[in-house]
């Protein structure tokens, strides 16, 4: 019983010697750890919804001083830019040509799109990557946080052609990227 004991405990100090060097790395490698002590277990559970708080409390302030700041000409530019994604989104669905191009709209644009999208699709690509991190990120604010969020997302878009541009904007993504997972509900 003894050996078996010691032959255990080597394996685990064996995983944790083999845990990866970056905290990320490690805090998703400690998630699948077989800790023997439920101690240490219920210590690390603690440190992660910790680190979860922390990183929505963070993005909460972010994004409600950005959004608490927007000037009406970066609402008007950012309607602007949905209004010519929207445009081309279906223009491609009609299977028209693409007026304006994908070049020239980055060329305006591009600026409010990070990634360096080198297509259409590359920037249909990161859209969806981005509304599934920001979801997650929603998942993870308290209730206060997103009634918060919601009251400040509802008077930016309180400008009726901005919330239709937003609203034809999720229905053309849907149809250009069905694949992306647009059967879960986004409290946005």
């Amino acid at each position: 019983r003894a050996e078996v004991t010691g032959d255990v405990a080597t394996e685990r100090r064996m995983a944790l010697d083999l845990q990866p060097g970056d905290p990320a790395g490690r805090v998703q490698s400690l998630q699948h750890y077989d800790f023997v002590s439920s101690e240490a277990r219920e210590r690390f559970e603690e440190l992660v919804e910790e680190l979860r708080r922390e990183m929505a409390d963070t993005f909460f302030e972010g994004a409600s001083d950005a959004l608490s700041n927007m000037s009406p000409e970066s609402m008007a530019r950012m309607r602007d830019a949905y209004d010519a994604l929207n445009q081309m989104l279906e223009q491609r669905e009609a299977g028209e040509v693409i007026d304006p191009s994908f070049e020239d709209f980055m060329e305006q644009y591009g600026d409010m799109f990070p990634g360096d999208p080198q297509s259409l699709d590359e920037l249909l690509a990161q859209l969806a990557e981005r509304m599934a991190a920001a979801q997650a990120v929603w998942n993870s604010m308290s209730p206060e946080q997103r009634a918060q969020l919601r009251g400040l997302m509802e008077a930016v878009l309180e400008d009726m052609d901005l919330r239709w541009q937003v609203d034809r904007l999720a229905r053309n993504l849907q149809l250009a990227a069905p694949e992306a997972g647009w059967g879960r509900s986004y409290g946005f």
